[in-house]
C-alpha cells in the first residue's frame, strides 16, 4: 500500500493538517469579525464543511484555538520583523524595513489589525497573557533593534518606547 492512497496513516495526517489549516482560518476570520466571546464554534465550522465537534476533536476547546489563531498570525509577524532587524544593512534600513514588514503583513492579512484592536478592547485593563506572551517578544526585538542602532550612532539617544 503506498503511502498517499486512500486510508493510509500519511493519508490521515494529511487530511488532518489540512482540515486544521482550514480551521485555523475560518476561526481567524470568525474571531477578528466578532471577537472571542461572541464567536461561535459552529460559525467557524461551516464554512470549512465539519461540524463544531470536529473543531473540538482537533483544538480542544474554544480558547485552545484562539490561542492556536493568534500563535499562527502574531507568530509570522515576529518572524518577519526579527528578520527585518537581522539583516545585513545599516541600522535605518533595518527600522524601514521593520515598517515595511508590518505594513505588508497587515495588508496581507487584514484580520490581524482587527485581532488585535478586539483583545485590546475586551481587555479590562491588560492584554491577556497569551497576547502578550505573543507581543512582547516582538516589542523586545524593537527596542533592541533600536537601543543597538543608538549605541552604533544610528540613532539619537531617546528612551526607545
Amino acid at each position: 500500500m503506498g503511502v498517499t492512497e486512500p486510508g493510509s496513516p500519511r493519508r490521515s495526517a494529511v487530511v488532518a493538517e489540512e482540515t486544521r489549516g482550514l480551521i485555523l482560518q475560518a476561526a481567524e476570520i470568525e474571531f477578528a469579525n466578532r471577537g472571542f466571546a461572541r464567536a461561535r464554534l459552529e460559525d467557524i465550522a461551516e464554512p470549512v464543511g465539519i461540524t463544531r465537534a470536529a473543531i473540538i476533536y482537533h483544538f480542544g476547546d474554544k480558547r485552545a484555538l484562539y490561542a492556536a489563531v493568534l500563535e499562527a498570525t502574531f507568530r509570522a509577524l515576529a518572524e518577519r520583523i526579527r528578520a527585518a532587524l537581522e539583516a545585513d544593512a545599516p541600522h535605518a534600513e533595518r527600522v524601514e524595513g521593520l515598517i515595511g514588514a508590518w505594513v505588508d503583513y497587515a495588508a496581507e492579512r487584514p484580520t490581524l489589525a482587527r485581532l488585535f484592536i478586539r483583545e485590546v478592547a475586551d481587555s479590562p485593563r491588560e492584554l491577556a497573557p497569551e497576547i502578550r506572551d505573543l507581543v512582547d517578544p516582538m516589542f523586545s526585538l524593537v527596542t533592541e533593534g533600536i537601543e543597538k542602532g543608538q549605541q552604533e550612532g544610528a540613532f539619537r539617544r531617546i528612551d526607545p518606547v
